[in-house]
């Protein structure tokens, strides 16, 4: 298989809600979709929502790192399904982000499928299931406010942003028991938002609340203070690595210290699927579970693509996302992948279908984005 054409494009679509946690706050999404199309002209699409205060990355980023490899992109031909898993797991991970990695790498392998006729899911080893159940993710907001819309949703379990103010925690959490039933488990995501004493006092409360998961309790660089809680208090609690897991490297160093007893994996953080499945396969071995989480604002590429994953590694914990235009105002399909409101997708929507099975339409890539084509980087600015 070899590269035709790639092009670059910046969704930034309205949410339906705000989508505010400890370290962002946003009314739109901001994702980065790929276009590739081969020499024998399949077209595919592969999608990433860098974030800043995760991998560093940005639209910006993305954009420059893909031009850096633009020519060998071109010039290489990827004889075989290996020398896409060699250049996506062990030859881009030292050179360019791994969001930038993940726009490129679900293109490749939704171009690989389609074009060779070959499933993913069956050459990954996996199997579709009948239904993927999702969990709710519930930003801070005015909860009388978000009340009528998480209410439509049957969630087997929540997550809840909260901070470092204790008491606006223990409302909040009152607050989504009274709205989804006691009988519900509740995790809950920090966002690194806690230093070690207020770490210390809220999970000893948070646990007296049935907490099941804390997650990204302190910043990613300090693995001591995380590996404290897990030590201490991982027998109540699952103390979840986000933030702080973002490759195969970081991975080793968090089950190397001690540092979490749970993974959440992102194809957009980790670099893709085969990164993401490098990672779940290092984690089983050493017995942490992990779940798919997402980013806000992801369309239906990067959830076909958790899909994919879950139809993979059968065990997760939990899954997130797949909101769709129950959070975006449209997406990039004209029939968008997404949960019922039984937080539900059928996994009958991959049957038979090749490459992610997502049917991208380019009039909704295109609508009201910025477009800009690898080649035409001289005259596209970074600021």
């Amino acid at each position: 298989m070899k590269i035709k054409h790639l092009s670059i494009h910046h969704l930034q679509i309205p949410m339906r809600i705000r989508f505010a946690q400890s370290n962002s706050d946003a009314k739109r999404s901001d994702s980065v979709v790929l276009r590739l199309e081969t020499e024998a002209g399949t077209v595919s699409y592969g999608e990433s929502c860098p974030r800043p205060y995760v991998t560093g990355e940005s639209y910006a980023s993305v954009y420059k790192d893909l031009a850096t490899i633009e020519k060998e992109l071109y010039q290489r031909f990827f004889e075989s399904f290996d020398d896409i898993q060699e250049y996506i797991c062990f030859d881009l991970p030292n050179r360019i982000g791994m969001a930038a990695i993940c726009s490129l790498e679900l293109a490749l392998l939704d171009a690989w499928s389609r074009e060779k006729h070959v499933n993913l899911i069956e050459l990954l080893g996996g199997q579709i299931r009948g239904t993927y159940n999702y969990t709710g993710v519930i930003p801070f907001g005015n909860t009388t406010k978000l009340k009528p819309i998480i209410s439509r949703f049957q969630f087997k379990e929540a997550k809840i942003k909260v901070n470092a103010d204790l008491e606006e925690n223990l409302e909040r959490i009152n607050q989504m028991k009274a709205i989804f039933g006691p009988e519900v488990p509740i995790r809950v995501d920090v966002n690194s938002d806690w230093n070690f004493a207020t770490g210390l006092e809220q999970t000893k409360r948070l646990i007296e609340q049935n907490i099941t998961c804390i997650e990204q309790p302190f910043d990613p660089a300090k693995d001591g203070a995380m590996a404290y809680l897990t030590q201490n208090y991982g027998g109540w609690v699952d103390i979840m690595a986000d933030e702080s897991l973002t490759t195969y490297e970081s991975a080793c160093r968090l089950i190397q210290n001690g540092a979490c007893n749970r993974f959440n994996i992102k194809l957009s953080k980790n670099g893709g699927i085969l990164n993401a499945l490098r990672i779940y396969q290092l984690a089983g071995h050493h017995g942490i579970p992990c779940q798919l989480g997402a980013h806000f604002g992801e369309t239906s590429i990067l959830t076909a693509a958790g899909l994919v994953l879950a139809s993979i590694a059968s065990d997760l914990r939990a899954m997130e996302g797949g909101m769709g235009t129950f959070l975006l105002e449209r997406d990039v399909c004209a029939q968008p992948i997404m949960i019922d409101f039984n937080a539900q997708i059928k996994g009958e929507i991959l049957a038979g279908e090749y490459g992610l099975g997502v049917k991208v339409e380019d009039d909704l890539v295109f609508q009201k984005v910025e477009v800009n084509a690898i080649k035409d980087i001289s005259s596209f600015s970074l600021s």
